[in-house]
């Protein structure tokens, strides 16, 4: 299946369908596994289609680096931080940060169940950079109803970021009833999601 869309006129769309994630591995590289360096071995299993980052930040006023994780990934634990901390070297103190600091976001899948049940997502945008996408957030009105980011890889668009409501609908005209409230200003290009395509890799699990 494809991702649909239906918009504020319900007329759906389809998005490319990605490319399932994991690793691409050769029948050569599979028969003389036995025969290699365990470094060669775990290069070949750990490659992946999509970058190993998702993108680069550029910290603002009051950022820190669990704000971060957690608007990222959507969540905060033990292994994102040190997987954030691996990929920004430069970093000495993690409580230390600066203002106009670039930290990088790693690529990690996040592994979904149940994913054959029905949801609608409101989707307020979509966007190819990581940085825009929390400039979004950062300046979402507060009074608003709470949005999230979605950050997930196609081989057509590459890496993307959607910026959703949080949680889902059950059925497509309660999505598309909070479709309707939200001010126009909020976010021009929202539209309701009835589908994401199943090899899709998911970097924040959208449920």
């Amino acid at each position: 299946s494809q991702m649909a869309s239906i918009g504020p006129n319900v007329s759906p769309t389809a998005a490319a369908a990605p490319v399932e994630s994991g690793a691409a591995t050769s029948k050569a590289v599979a028969n003389t596994a036995d025969r290699q360096l365990p470094e060669q071995t775990a290069a070949a299993e750990n490659s992946t289609p999509y970058a190993p980052l998702l993108g680069d930040i550029m910290l603002k006023q009051d950022d820190t680096l669990s704000q971060i994780i957690q608007r990222g990934y959507g969540s905060y634990n033990s292994r994102y931080f040190r997987s954030l901390i691996l990929a920004n070297p430069i970093i000495d103190d993690p409580d230390l940060v600066e203002v106009n600091q670039t930290v990088s976001m790693p690529a990690i899948p996040v592994s979904l169940t149940g994913t054959d049940r029905n949801a609608w997502w409101v989707m307020l945008d979509d966007t190819d950079d990581l940085d825009t996408a929390f400039d979004y957030l950062r300046t979402y009105p507060v009074n608003a109803p709470p949005a999230r980011m979605i950050p997930y890889w196609n081989r057509q668009s590459g890496t993307r970021f959607a910026i959703i409501l949080k949680g889902y609908h059950a059925d497509a005209d309660s999505a598309l009833e909070q479709l309707k409230r939200l001010p126009p200003q909020l976010a021009p290009e929202r539209k309701v999601l009835s589908s994401w395509n199943n090899d899709t890799v998911f970097f924040a699990d959208p449920y």
